[in-house]
This record gives C-alpha cells, sequence and structure tokens, in this order.
C-alpha cells in the first residue's frame, strides 16, 4: 500500500460506509498519507455510496465528500478496545480458575479449551438461559371450553366457543345446563372494516430474523450470504438500521428492472400499473443515518449454480422490497354472536378485501377466509353436537433465533455487523446447541456458568449493563465523550468487578462442583 502511495496527490477512500468502513478509512490514512507527494490543496476524499451498481458508484464519484468521520471511527476503537481487554481478563481468570477444575465437560475431554467470557456474548447467553429457566419453571395448566357445532344456510359447519374456560368440576355443571337447548340463536352480526400499513424498509436485523423463519438459515449464515450478494451488485448494503426510506429515491426505476424477470415480473408489472410516488408514506419507519434500507439493485432471475442459498435470500429481499412499496391491506372482519338461552357464543371471521403488500409477502394470509359465512340474523340454528376441548395451556418455548435478535436490538446487545458472531460464538463454545426449529437450547455448561455468575455478580451478565457501554461508544461517535474518556468509564466499571469476582472465585467455582466433576485434588 504504501509503494502504491508514491508520487500520488490524491486519495479517494471506496471503503463500506459504515463505521467498521469509516475506522478502516483512517488505517489508510495513517499508512499512506506519509509517502504521498506533499501538496497545499484537499487531497483526500471519502466516497459515500449505497450499493455497487454503475449508478451508485458513478454519483458517489460526482459527489465526493471531503474527509471521513474521525468521531465516528474512534467509536469503533473504543468498542473494540473495551471489549478486548474486558473479554480477555475475565476469559483468562474463569479458564484458570474455573475450567481447570473441571475434568470434563459435555462428554469432551478438556484440552486447549477456554471458559469464555464476551461483554456481548455473555448477555446474548443469559436471554437463552433466562427463557430455559422460564420453561423450567412453568406449571402446566390447563382448562375446558364448551363448544357448539352448527351450520350456515349453506350447509357448512362451524365451531363456536363459549367465552368462559372452566375446571372439570364446573364443566359438568355447566354442559348440563347447555344440553337442554337445541337452537342457537344468532343475534348479532358486526362488520368493521381494517387496514394495515406496507411494511418499513428493511433493515439487518429484519433480514437476518427473515432468513431464520423462513429459510432455517442461522444469523451468521445469512448475513454471509447476504454480503456476498452486495459483493455481486445484487442488493445494497446488508448492514443498516434505517428503515425510512429516501424520497429522492428512484423507486420506478428500480421496479422496472424486474418488468421481463421471470419470476417477478408478473406481480411487479401489477404494482408498477398502478405505482404511485406521492402515494408512499415516508413518515413510516426510522433514518438511522448511513444507509438506506436494505434494497434490490440488480434483477437475478434465477439460482447461480452452487449458490442456491444466495437466491432464496435474495427473493426474500425482494419480495419484502416490493411489498413495502405496496398499498395497505384491506380486510373485514365479520363478529357474530349466539344466543344458547342465556350463554352466549361468538366467533370472528376475517376476510381480505385488497390484498395490497400481501400479494407479495403471501404467508400472512393463511389466518384470513375466502368469504364469509352465509348467517341470517335472527335466525336461530340447530346444533349438531355440544362438547368441549381441553387446553393445555403450553410452557415458554425456547427462544428462537429470531426472538433473540429481537432480545439483544432492545437492550442494545452487539450492533448490525457482530449480532450475527455474537450468536454464532454462543454455538461454538459449546454454550447452546441450535435445534432443526431454529430454537436456542441452552446447554449445561452454558446454564452453569450464567447461574455461577449471576450468583455472585450478576452486573457482569445482566443484559442492561452492557446498554451502558454502548451509550458511552455512541457518545464517542456524536462528540459528546472523549475516545479516553469512554473506555476510562468501561474499563473502571469492569475493573471492580473483576477484582470482586476474583476475590469470589471460590464460590463461582462451587457453583460448578454442583454441575460437574471436579478434581478432588485441586479443589480445596
Amino acid at each position: 500500500m504504501r509503494n502504491i502511495a508514491k508520487g500520488k496527490d490524491i486519495l479517494c477512500l471506496w471503503l463500506d460506509c459504515d463505521p467498521e468502513g469509516e475506522n478502516i478509512c483512517f488505517e489508510v490514512i495513517h499508512n499512506v498519507l506519509p509517502h504521498m507527494n506533499k501538496r497545499n490543496y484537499q487531497q483526500i476524499y471519502r466516497a459515500q455510496f449505497n450499493s455497487l451498481t454503475k449508478r451508485d458508484i458513478r454519483q458517489s464519484f460526482e459527489n465526493l465528500e471531503d474527509y471521513p468521520d474521525k468521531n465516528i471511527s474512534m467509536s469503533v476503537d473504543a468498542r473494540s478496545i473495551i471489549d478486548f481487554k474486558v473479554g480477555v481478563c475475565f476469559t483468562r481468570l474463569f479458564s484458570d480458575e474455573i475450567l481447570d477444575y473441571i475434568e470434563e465437560y459435555d462428554g469432551v475431554e478438556k484440552k486447549k479449551k477456554i471458559l469464555s467470557y464476551g461483554p456481548c456474548q455473555t448477555p446474548t447467553l443469559w436471554f437463552c438461559v433466562q427463557r430455559a429457566k422460564e420453561k423450567k419453571r412453568h406449571k402446566k395448566s390447563s382448562y375446558y371450553r364448551i363448544y357448539i357445532e352448527i351450520e350456515d344456510d349453506d350447509g357448512i359447519p362451524y365451531k363456536l366457543y363459549y367465552e368462559e374456560k372452566y375446571n372439570k368440576s364446573e364443566l359438568n355443571e355447566e354442559l348440563n345446563k347447555m344440553k337442554f337447548y337445541f337452537c342457537a340463536e344468532l343475534t348479532a352480526i358486526n362488520y368493521i372494516n381494517k387496514r394495515k400499513l406496507p411494511p418499513p424498509g428493511l433493515k439487518t436485523t429484519t433480514m437476518l430474523k427473515m432468513a431464520s423463519l423462513q429459510l432455517g438459515l442461522s444469523p451468521y449464515d445469512a448475513s454471509k450470504t447476504a454480503q456476498n450478494l452486495y459483493m455481486g451488485g445484487y442488493i445494497s448494503y446488508p448492514r443498516t438500521s434505517s428503515t425510512k426510506y429516501s424520497e429522492n429515491f428512484d423507486f420506478q426505476e428500480s421496479l422496472e428492472m424486474f418488468q421481463d424477470n421471470p419470476y417477478f415480473s408478473e406481480k411487479v408489472n401489477k404494482l408498477l400499473y398502478t405505482f404511485d410516488k406521492s402515494q408512499i408514506n415516508f413518515s413510516i419507519g426510522e433514518e438511522k443515518g448511513g444507509h438506506q434500507p436494505i434494497v434490490p439493485t440488480k434483477s437475478l432471475d434465477g439460482p447461480i449454480i452452487g449458490k442456491a442459498v444466495q437466491w432464496d435470500l435474495y427473493k426474500c429481499i425482494c419480495l419484502y422490497y416490493f411489498a413495502s412499496l405496496s398499498p395497505q391491506m384491506e380486510y373485514e372482519n365479520m363478529e357474530c354472536e349466539f344466543y344458547l338461552g342465556k350463554f352466549k357464543f361468538t366467533k370472528t371471521f376475517s376476510k381480505i378485501k385488497k390484498k395490497g403488500f400481501l400479494n407479495f409477502l403471501t404467508h400472512k394470509t393463511k389466518n384470513f377466509v375466502k368469504k364469509f359465512p352465509s348467517f341470517t340474523l335472527g335466525k336461530s340454528y340447530k346444533i349438531k353436537n355440544l362438547d368441549y376441548v381441553h387446553v393445555r395451556e403450553p410452557s415458554p418455548e425456547y427462544l428462537t433465533e429470531a426472538e433473540l435478535i429481537d432480545q439483544m436490538e432492545k437492550q442494545k446487545i452487539g450492533t448490525d455487523g457482530s449480532i450475527p458472531s455474537h450468536i454464532r460464538n454462543l454455538t461454538l463454545r459449546k454454550y447452546v446447541k441450535v435445534d432443526g426449529h431454529r430454537r436456542i437450547r441452552p446447554t449445561k455448561l452454558g446454564v452453569t456458568l450464567i447461574d455461577s455468575l449471576n450468583k455472585i455478580i450478576p452486573e457482569i451478565v445482566l443484559p442492561e449493563n452492557r446498554a451502558q457501554i454502548e451509550l458511552f461508544v455512541k457518545q464517542v461517535q456524536t462528540g459528546e465523550k472523549s475516545y479516553e474518556e469512554a473506555i476510562k468509564s468501561a474499563l473502571e466499571f469492569y475493573k471492580k468487578k473483576l477484582t470482586y469476582c476474583s476475590s469470589n472465585i471460590y464460590n463461582v467455582r462451587k457453583c460448578f462442583g454442583k454441575h460437574f466433576h471436579l478434581k478432588e485434588e485441586k479443589f480445596i
């Protein structure tokens, strides 16, 4: 790089337009500027771009900015230094003072292993363990609901449920009261029109959740796949927190790319036929600075050989994008009230009136009926069956990857780029396992680590404390706090915790001893 810089007058920085890219800009400047020609005019420019399309690159070249943002770069350094120093210190302590006393864990002999701690990784594990504990503590409960079966005017059967819930002893008493009635009178039909807005623009965490739920992709694999699509010029930059579109974006041209696409053309052409930019609600979503929401930037009309996963994710991104530019969906509820003597049975049906964005998000249509039942107000309908169901309230399930991403985002654990790595590290460290439904099951090692630290020093595992560190980093980015002040504040916080943890490590070790076989000759 230094050799390339020799004899050059101008440096133009074309790094990713995110905090990490801004940070690399200054690494480049540090390494090449001393070897460039010394001139008295501006020598350094920063390119801002959202995708690798020719149009974006040309537009960026014609509107180069003066200089990368030093505060953003320093905030990246601050986060990196804090996470590195804290992670190394606690990992070394736990590995030497806990793991060295354990003969084996998870059936694997302990050889060259570490008991890893991370300021983001461990609070992420806390979420998983907490849900597993809720699931374990959940007391199984159940109740009974009475229902009747009737047929509408067209002879189509329907079940109507009584609103009350009963225990076993109450159930028979109520059934005995109802069995003397042979018809249910329809006393009210209410029709209510409703609307639902299209989704906002696609941000990184929404894309990761979508990939997990719809494609079964881990956040880490989804992130890598999105990066490959970006490098191929098929989508815009995949790491963004913004969900609000710029009013200057050319939606018409973006949609016209897909007019001849064999997979999307039919629905996109229908959207284009009625498309009106003025109808887009630009108040939807949030502008978080940096990149725009994720959008397709090139038409891809089928899977590239050997890259089926890229095609699957690309389809999801395209369909979401088209949905976000579609009209709102409109539907109607039909609420029916039947009386069996004094007992009220209700039923609500939902029917789509205008699909709108559901033309693209078809998986969201499953709860709607094709047509309403043919009931007549005031008519009595013969009861075909009177019975009950035994409802067992489900216990909480293990967290899905999508739910975990939600929790991390709310508590500001990690960034758009680092969230996938934090979740992946939990698996690599043998703290969790991910099942076929993308649910995260903590291992004995993961549960024990959180339990033991939670009893001795909960401050280093609770997510709220990581949010405080992120606040320090954000203050560096905005210029409210210096790089040195942020690092000092964060390290002072963790230094006290490390000292306390070190002086109480025997108690942490005792907690591990309840679940793992410890070496007796060392455990004194």
